[in-house]
């Protein structure tokens, strides 16, 4: 039924009322079909993108497999994400030991250059890693005052003399990695600690003496224990602690 309006148009003014309608339904269908267009264009870009998210993830757990032998990717993975790789088979599982000392040692050195080292510091037995962590307090402060070679660190947060895998630097051992670092230089102070019985600060005077200390004052061989001492205190909990049944452990006299 035309509107009470329509009855009294012309001819010409019904051709406008006509004309206008048409209009109107044009750009009403223009609208839904602009409309119908942007609901595609979300529903097959948002699968696209779900499909793309999926498959970066996916992409990821193949990936990843290749930071494994990444040094900066094991030291630098927190608590949660290192157990979360672990259960994916991606990292070999820690003992609830390891776990522990490896939270301790974190906590006590915070984010000095040291921090590296941690990995390798928890395979070592308890007495030789205390003795690594506590002389290295002592000689650089945790790596803050270590040798170099070419602007690379040396690893050489101990004073060691000798050579490593990258010659030496500024007169002292150059090392090419942390591992290397704690591997030739815990080799040596195990030897100290375990054959040579030279398991307390005190005794260990020889790392900063030699055979000797005459050559060194009263005063800073008194200095170098006291440090030393102060820092090694505080891993006789975890030396106590240390599992004796574990074959990577000796036991050994703690003399303070």
């Amino acid at each position: 039924m035309l509107p009470p309006y329509a009855m009294k148009m012309d001819g010409d003014t019904w051709g406008e009322y006509l004309f206008m309608d048409v209009s109107l339904c044009r750009r009403n269908s223009y609208f839904w079909l602009r409309g119908g267009i942007f609901l595609l264009f979300c529903v097959f870009f948002g699968g696209s993108i779900s499909v793309r998210a999926a498959d970066t993830v996916e992409r990821f757990d193949e990936n990843i497999l290749w930071f494994q032998s990444a040094q900066s990717f094991t030291e630098k993975a927190s608590g949660a994400f290192r157990s979360s790789l672990e259960e994916r088979g991606i990292l070999p599982e820690e003992s609830e030991d390891d776990r522990r000392f490896r939270t301790f040692l974190e906590t006590l050195v915070g984010e000095a250059p040291i921090r590296a080292m941690i990995p390798a510091l928890v395979e070592r037995d308890r007495e030789t890693a205390a003795f690594l962590v506590s002389i290295a307090r002592k000689e650089s402060s945790w790596g803050e005052h270590a040798p170099s070679k070419e602007g690379g660190d040396c690893f050489n947060y101990w004073g060691y003399k000798g050579t490593g895998s990258r010659g030496t630097g500024m007169g002292y051992a150059c090392f090419a990695s942390p591992e290397e670092a704690i591997d030739t230089v815990g080799n040596r102070l195990s030897k100290l600690i375990h054959e040579k019985k030279l398991n307390s600060p005190e005794r260990l005077i020889v790392w900063k003496c030699g055979s000797s200390c005459e050559g060194h004052s009263p005063e800073s061989v008194s200095k170098w224990i006291s440090d030393v001492r102060s820092v090694y205190s505080k891993f006789v909990p975890e030396i106590s602690r240390a599992d004796s049944s574990d074959s990577r452990y000796t036991e050994v006299a703690l003399s303070l």
